[in-house]
């Protein structure tokens, strides 16, 4: 039987040298702040990282995310198993609700109907008991409001929500899931409030009706249409009383020390940062209004009032993502709390925490809203001088380390394309996976040069930023051989999970092989053949910031 030759495997293993790195931090400074006095906050600092709203839901805490859910255990501080889930588990009539099309106020009813993409949330908060409403008068209400992308009227005006630009989804806030209590718009009749009738495709006087019952002014969803400004809400977040429930805080804005002072019940705060275009009405007095920053919900369907800035946390609430409130039982909740009526306000990576504070004498007296301390925020973190309000926000995974499973899709700096050139060139065409969604990319070339062959590539990421550049030198010995380069990136999910160490910003592994596919005349009379092959494969870390 003839003899068989078989190739000894090499391989070569080069470990890149670690580049000394810092990762950059996130405060204001780096942030793009929000222009408050022309309402043009189109220009804010949007990060995908983040949360997009998140519930105070008894011992837990709902951190909701695009089409998915955490559940955090405020009790054992950590995520509670099998999260992150489908919001259509638990929440089936927020994720239908989610998926609604809305239609121009202008336009056929009829053409209500599901949008290819679901919507996303785009803020939610806690209502407290209220003996006023019909639903869940004794128990707190959660609402949800969602993002839908602006769609031209017949008028050519930008209308981002439908018939009186109702929005809201409601759940009774008991139990692990609560209790569905209405949703606009709505386009399945089983899921509009039986409280209120059998409901229609379309249930404008179901909307109507359930707003008002919930206390949230229509006013609440109109206000900024009036200033000729189409918003769209940002964030929301009610307080905490000293056990931790749902309440409404007074919060005064009082300047005549001759009258009396009455606070505005605030049971919501809410925020707007998605602008189109502002249109400046032509009543003169209304548009001489400043947009505001924010609208105060108050517990008894008043009308809302607004917020208009006057110290620096008041002017960056539009760049909140979502807000919610602080339970910290040292700080913000009980008796001997020091920090009451505070909550967390998410942004990009990074949080900080902001306290409604009252100020003055009576009858004259002023709320506001002011960011905490480096000192307190350090303290409350366990560090000494690490945070800084204008440089560096502790990251939201510090805090709550697991939702960085919300880190969809991955990192800014993640590998998205590569090109590969060879020396000498090759005129011949090459196959591949150019689908980085995995974390991978590859292609083949084959080659029918002898010698040795030097391979080039860059690898970038998706915005076209070059994150690692190398070469490799290989030898082919036959006149068909095959030369495979193969990328797998390593890089963590979350652009905020990338170590601060000298451990590099990006991280991947590079696979470089080379394989004979015709075998060497002299090999050719044996009847079994083995290809020849040859690897060269690296690790590579390298700093993009």
């Amino acid at each position: 039987m003839p003899t068989m030759v078989l190739r000894t495997l090499a391989v070569a293993s080069i470990l890149a040298s670690a580049m000394c790195i810092t990762n950059p931090s996130i405060g204001l400074s780096k942030m793009t702040p929000p222009n408050k006095d022309s309402g043009e906050f189109s220009l804010l600092y949007q990060d995908a990282q983040t949360v997009d709203a998140a519930v105070n839901w008894g011992d837990k805490v709902y951190f909701f995310k695009d089409t998915r859910w955490i559940s955090w255990d405020k009790t054992n501080l950590r995520i509670d198993d099998t999260f992150p889930r489908p919001i259509e588990e638990g929440f089936p009539e927020l994720n239908a609700w989610l998926s609604t099309r809305d239609v121009p106020a202008d336009q056929p009813k009829s053409l209500l109907g599901y949008m290819a993409e679901p919507a996303k949330i785009s803020a939610a908060a806690i209502l407290p008991p209220n003996p006023n409403r019909v639903l869940s008068p004794t128990k707190p209400v959660a609402v949800f409001f969602k993002f839908v992308a602006p769609s031209a009227g017949t008028d050519g005006a930008i209308a981002t929500r439908g018939s009186n630009n109702y929005h809201v989804c409601a759940y009774e806030a008991s139990g692990t899931y609560g209790a569905f209590l209405g949703a606009y718009p709505s386009h399945v009749d089983q899921l509009v409030y039986g409280a209120y009738g059998t409901g229609v495709t379309f249930p404008e006087a179901n909307a109507s009706a359930l707003m008002a019952d919930l206390g949230i002014s229509t006013g609440l969803t109109d206000y900024f249409d009036r200033l000729g400004a189409r918003m769209d809400f940002g964030s929301a977040v009610s307080l905490l009383d000293d056990t931790g429930m749902p309440v409404a805080v007074p919060f005064y804005q009082c300047t005549d020390a001759a009258a009396p002072c009455t606070p505005t019940n605030m049971d919501m705060l809410i925020t707007y940062n998605q602008i189109e275009k502002r249109v400046v009405p032509t009543n003169p007095l209304i548009a001489a209004q400043k947009i505001p920053v924010a609208l105060m919900q108050t517990a008894d369907g008043m009308q809302p009032r607004p917020l208009v800035a006057t110290t620096l946390a008041e002017a960056w609430m539009p760049a909140w993502r979502a807000m919610i409130p602080c339970w910290d039982t040292t700080y913000c909740v009980g008796a001997t709390a020091t920090k009451k009526n505070s909550f967390y306000v998410f942004s990009s990576s990074v949080f900080w925490l902001v306290q409604v504070q009252t100020v003055g004498t009576a009858p004259k007296l002023s709320s506001k809203l002011e960011f905490w301390s480096d000192t307190e925020v350090n303290t409350m973190m366990g560090t000494t001088s690490l945070y800084n309000l204008a440089t560096n926000w502790p990251k939201i995974t510090e805090m709550w380390p697991d939702l960085a499973d919300f880190c969809e899709p991955r990192s800014t700096y993640a590998l998205a394309s590569m090109k590969v050139t060879f020396n000498p060139p090759e005129l011949t065409g090459s196959t591949g996976d150019s689908d980085a969604s995995d974390g991978s990319l590859s292609l083949c070339q084959i080659t029918s040069r002898i010698g040795d062959i030097q391979v080039f590539f860059k690898l970038y990421s998706k915005s076209g930023l070059i994150i690692y550049q190398s070469q490799a030198t290989v030898t082919t010995d036959t006149k068909k051989s095959e030369i495979c380069l193969r990328v797998e990136d390593t890089t963590p999910a979350c652009d905020y999970l990338i170590p601060e160490k000298s451990a590099g910003a990006v991280t991947g592994k590079v696979f470089v092989t080379t394989t004979s596919v015709e075998t060497p005349a002299v090999e050719r009379n044996y009847r079994y053949e083995r290809e020849q092959k040859e690897i060269i494969s690296w690790q590579y870390e390298q700093s993009v910031f």
